[in-house]
């Protein structure tokens, strides 16, 4: 396989079947820490229909594995939802009561776009994303989104212009990164990958992109580093493992080489 089809193998696993429900950077919503039996106040919220504790801890933490932890620390149990018109008091302060709804506004939007997407509507999938981009400005759901929509069907140019715009965002930079990269802009592409590795926690794909990346561009130390944390997470999916071990394997015997010529 070819290094553009290796890193087209991992932009697919990033975009997905449907529009992105991945974490996208550190959480802005932090839950209230109790600190000896005294905690803050939390913040009162109407539960709405099609609300769950996984779509809350998707839209406001970013992290869908946070479900359990925010079910508990309101009151409920992971597999107990309120009804639709009951008061919850989730663990947040009230100071966020504002944009903690303006957040949920453009999760719903979300969601009913990647419904319409499914369904076949790429159209009215890209006008509920523009739609919930004006609900909460701050989030990069929507637009990171809209710039794998245009990706699918073809538009690249729109992709680039849009990814460029919002590239101090993480995954924005590191979806840019994979188009420089098929494109032949490899010095592009790696600034973009580093940049996209300053974020505390980067996922997965991205530490395999920017292995391979420097693995293609001779880079063996930091290559070795990187695929050694691919190896090492075991959230990470099997196909990227896989290619892990494999260029574990060449940048070990590279690196052996470099350091022993004769091979003795």
């Amino acid at each position: 396989m070819t290094r553009t089809a290796q890193y087209w193998v991992i932009l697919g696993l990033i975009m997905g079947i449907g529009c992105t429900t991945t974490r996208t950077g550190v959480p802005i919503y932090i839950i209230a820490v109790q600190h000896d039996n005294i905690s803050t106040p939390g913040l009162e919220y109407t539960w709405q229909h099609g609300d769950s504790w996984r779509f809350l801890s998707w839209a406001v933490l970013d992290d869908e594995s946070a479900a359990e932890a925010l079910a508990l620390r309101s009151g409920f149990t992971a597999d107990s939802l309120p009804r639709p018109g009951d008061s919850v008091l989730l663990p947040f302060t009230p100071s966020l009561e504002e944009p903690l709804e303006s957040r949920l506004r453009a999760a719903r939007l979300v969601r009913e776009a990647t419904d319409s997407m499914r369904a076949g509507s790429t159209h009215a999938s890209l006008e509920l994303l523009s739609r919930a981009s004006r609900e909460d400005t701050t989030w990069s759901v929507p637009l990171y989104d809209t710039a794998i929509l245009y990706i699918r069907a073809g538009d690249l140019s729109r992709a680039r212009s849009l990814l460029r715009e919002h590239r101090s965002r993480y995954r924005m930079a590191m979806l840019l990164a994979f188009l420089c990269w098929e494109t032949g802009a490899s010095h592009d592409a790696i600034d973009l990958l580093e940049y996209a590795m300053m974020d505390e926690d980067p996922p997965g794909e991205l530490l395999a992109a920017a292995a391979l990346a420097y693995s293609v561009s001779g880079n063996s130390y930091n290559a070795c580093q990187l695929w050694r944390r691919v190896l090492s997470d075991p959230d990470v999916e099997s196909g990227l493992r896989l290619m892990a071990v494999r260029y574990a394997l060449v940048e070990e015997m590279r690196r052996m080489e470099a350091t022993d010529p004769t091979g003795h």
